[in-house]
């Protein structure tokens, strides 16, 4: 796990954050990136990925993302809007980025 932290922080801005929240998962926290600039910024960190452990353990990566364009109600609810589209993108095959906007309540 030290390896995909190492890897997606290492191709991350300096006002990013990518933290371990148990287990397989990671969040990662983009500051000042809209809907439009998300997903190329989700593939990097999935090519970071994959470059840290796919040639090394044969493991892929399903990434669930959502750009928030408002204030979520809390953390608990951003970490669980993210969770969904990664569970959606593992059913659908795994190795996958599953991205949606969030416009709010």
């Amino acid at each position: 796990m030290h390896a995909v932290a190492q890897a997606v922080s290492g191709r991350l801005r300096a006002t990013d954050l990518v933290a371990r929240l148990g287990g397989d998962e990671f969040g990662v926290l983009l500051g000042d990136t809209d809907a439009a600039m998300a997903p190329k910024v989700l593939a990097v960190i999935g090519e970071a990925i994959g470059e840290a452990v796919y040639g090394k353990w044969g493991v892929c990566c399903t990434i669930g993302a959502v750009t928030f364009t408002s204030a979520p109600p809390s953390v608990d609810y951003m970490v669980r809007a993210a969770d969904a589209p990664m569970y959606r993108g593992k059913q659908e095959g795994r190795g996958r980025i599953v991205h949606e906007v969030w416009a709010g309540m």
